[in-house]
């Protein structure tokens, strides 16, 4: 029988752990008495994977810069069109203020139609009281100085056509009311021919001369109104009125249409039309720019006399 001090001792095969699973990777052999900590050889280094990194890391690079710069391009389109817009709303109030300035001396010039209408009272009112056997008083008023007045308002009406055509860039299709105020002026001095011989006829001349000498006649003329002078004035006088009208309401609905447009911004609500009770008395609108262009070209004196005056330069540079 073997005795149990001579037989081999059994050793135990180490068993491998891997402890950390970092880049520098080790594992350790456990046996009974110790551990034995080995390094683990990784092999041959992975070039491929450092190099994607390096692509991937420029690319993110690469996006970061288009990304910051694609937020600077749409910052900088941004304030550009916030200075643009401030720019633009502070152009249309000067524009308001410039038109405010004009249309105040028109409007105020407009008064014209009221004395044109009271020289009809007053050529009455000479016409009874002769008739009653007063004695005869002269009118008060004179024909140089009604044409003063009426020039006045024709120039103050020019100036709002200056308005638009110097604001042109902020008032699109404004041009409509170049056309109207011009076609208004054009029937205005056709009416107011007329309307000045007879106030030259019947109104009284006075004498410049009439304080220097003595027995000086006061007027030159002072002729007696008669029933066919008064009829003769009011025939003539209400073609005046008409187109007189014509361009008050129209300067109207320019304001109206400026209101609108340049400080539509601003408003709290939108500025109505009128309502025409007379359909001679139409609005001008920029919302009707085609129709109203159409009629005052096509269907006004002032615009068949022009295209007549076309034609024939047309025709003259044809035949030479």
């Amino acid at each position: 029988m073997t005795d149990s001090k001579d037989k081999p001792k059994l050793i135990e095969t180490p068993v491998p752990l891997i402890l950390d699973k970092s880049e520098n990777k080790a594992l350790t052999l456990q046996i009974p008495e110790k551990s034995i900590l080995v390094k683990v050889d990784s092999g041959v280094q992975d070039w491929v994977s450092p190099t994607i990194q390096i692509v991937v890391a420029i690319l993110a690079a690469f996006a970061s810069v288009g990304t910051i710069l694609w937020q600077m391009k749409k910052q900088r389109e941004h304030t550009l069109e916030q200075q643009k817009q401030i720019t633009k709303s502070q152009l249309r109030l000067e524009a308001y203020r410039d038109f405010q300035k004009i249309y105040a001396p028109f409007l105020e010039s407009s008064l014209i139609e009221i004395e044109i209408r009271l020289i009809f009272i007053a050529f009455q009112r000479q016409l009874d009281n002769a008739q009653l056997g007063f004695p005869d008083t002269p009118v008060q008023y004179r024909e140089p100085n009604f044409r003063e007045k009426l020039e006045g308002h024709l120039n103050n009406a020019i100036e709002l056509t200056f308005y638009i055509e110097r604001h042109a860039p902020l008032l699109p299709k404004f041009d409509v009311f170049t056309k109207a105020f011009s076609v208004a002026h054009y029937e205005i001095q056709k009416d107011r021919r007329k309307l000045q011989e007879v106030l030259l006829r019947w109104l009284p001349i006075d004498n410049p001369d009439f304080t220097k000498y003595l027995g000086a006649s006061q007027f030159i003329n002072n002729p007696k109104l008669s029933v066919e002078a008064v009829k003769e004035f009011e025939a003539v006088m209400e073609p005046t009125l008409d187109s007189l009208g014509l361009l008050k309401i129209w300067a109207m609905d320019l304001t109206v249409e400026l209101q609108n447009h340049l400080l539509g911004d601003y408003a709290d609500c939108k500025v109505s039309h009128r309502e025409p009770i007379d359909s001679k008395f139409f609005v001008v609108s920029i919302d009707k720019y085609n129709n109203l262009m159409k009629y005052f070209d096509e269907q006004t004196e002032q615009g068949q006399n022009i295209k007549q005056m076309q034609r024939g330069i047309k025709q003259e540079q044809s035949q030479r």
